[in-house]
This record gives structure tokens, sequence and C-alpha cells, in this order.
């Protein structure tokens, strides 16, 4: 079994939806890290799609899991139109997304081979960011066609928040109501059982990933995401545990 059939056992198997940032990586292979006001040839360089949400779109898409992306894309220069065509190149769907008259973000990645070691410098540009409105303008509370939503934090986290907090409350809404002692007949409690099973299957697992240190760390005391800034699952449906 994969590891997204892992993760979904146990459920109908449906799409996933990663919801997170999309930008471009101008990846540079060097033999070692080069000194600081040095001039250093290169082995290696090519641009890649990257995210984390993107490139967990792009592992679960390997492992033959429908998967949709949802984030801003931008429409301004050469890389946004290239995103697009990478996604479409993948498989992944990008239908949810939403299209802004922006320029997308960008990462230049020096990798050393010597070390072992990736080095970033991330520039934001027009900082497109998704909001938690055009989530639920696109959505309106209905996730049933997706098994598993993951989302990545970056630093809209009131936005994400808000968006967690909408599938989860489509989870409580969506919660069947099996009384048995009101049931009269076997066929009742198989009916009953079965609308439970149902149901169930259409609510999503919900996952969150927190990587980037100044949301960890230098933003701690600013953030407002806390356990109990997200609705507890209502049982037996799960939600992912926050730590900050």
């Amino acid at each position: 079994m994969s590891a997204s059939g892992e993760i979904l056992s146990g459920r109908e198997t449906g799409k996933v939806l990663c919801v997170g940032l999309a930008c471009v990586d101008f990846v540079n292979v060097v033999a070692s890290f080069p000194l600081e006001d040095s001039d250093k040839r290169g082995e290696r360089y090519f641009w890649q799609r990257g995210g984390n949400a993107t490139n967990n779109c792009t592992v679960l898409t390997k492992l033959s899991t429908p998967c949709d992306f949802m984030g801003v894309l931008g429409s301004k220069g050469v890389e946004a139109s290239w995103i697009a065509e990478d996604f479409e190149r993948c498989g992944i769907s990008t239908v949810h997304c939403v299209r802004k008259d922006v320029q997308c973000s960008i990462a230049t990645v020096i990798l050393s081979i010597d070390r072992g070691t990736r080095t970033i410098v991330f520039y934001p540009r027009d900082q497109p960011q998704l909001t938690f409105d055009e989530f639920d303008k696109e959505f309106g509370g209905n996730f049933s066609a997706y098994s598993w939503i993951h989302f990545e934090l970056t630093s809209n986290v009131t936005d994400v928040c808000s968006m967690m907090n909408s599938v989860l409350a489509s989870q409580a809404k969506g919660k069947p109501d099996f009384d048995e002692d009101a049931m009269k007949t076997k066929s009742d409690v198989e009916g009953s059982a079965r609308d439970v099973a149902s149901r169930s299957r259409q609510c999503p697992v919900v996952s969150l990933e927190i990587e980037k240190p100044e949301i960890n760390d230098a933003g701690k005391d600013r953030m407002k995401l806390r356990r109990h800034d997200i609705l507890p699952p209502p049982l037996p449906f799960e939600a992912a545990e926050v730590e900050i």
C-alpha cells in the first residue's frame, strides 16, 4: 500500500486537496558552497515548481493519488505561465486556484554537493496569499469531494485558521445521528449504519504543515494559532493537532 493509501485507509478514497503557496525555485547546483563576495562556476542549473503544498501534490500524484492544488496563481511574467504549464504536465488540477494579476513568489536555491546542504533565499514579490473569503467562496462549506485536506501555514495565519475551522465545522454538520434505541427492526439498524458510514466517508482528514522558522520561533508571540483556535473534531473524524 502506498503512503497516501495508508493515510486514507478506512475511508472511501477520494481526492486530496493541498492548500498553500506556489512559487518557482531557481536551483543552482555547486561543487561546494561559494565564499561571500566570490565568483563560482555552477555544475547545474534548473527551474522547478516550489512551495510545500505543490510539492506534496507532486508526490501524491506520483503515488497515483488524485490531487488538487489551491492557492493564488499569478498572471504576470514568464514564471507564472511556467508554473501553470508544470501543474498541467504533472496532472495536478488547479481548478480551485485563484487567479490574480500578480507575480509569483520566487526562491533562489543553492545545492552544495560536498556538504549536501540546501540554502534558500526566498522572495515573495507580490506576496500572493490565499484568503479565507476566497476559500469559502470556492467551496461554500462543501468538501465532500475530498478524503484529505492538507494546509501549508505561511504568513496568512488567521486565514488558514479560518479555513481549517470551516472544514471542521462542515464535519460537525455532517455528523449523523445514530440512535440505536430508536430502531425498530434489524433493517432499520443496518440502514442507519450504512448512512453513518456513507456520511463519515464524506468528511475529510485535516492536516496542517508548519515549517518556516519565523512561524515556529520568532512569530510565536504574535501568532493567533493555538489549539483552542481550532474547533475540536466531531468524533469519530480526525483533525491535526497543532503544536507551536
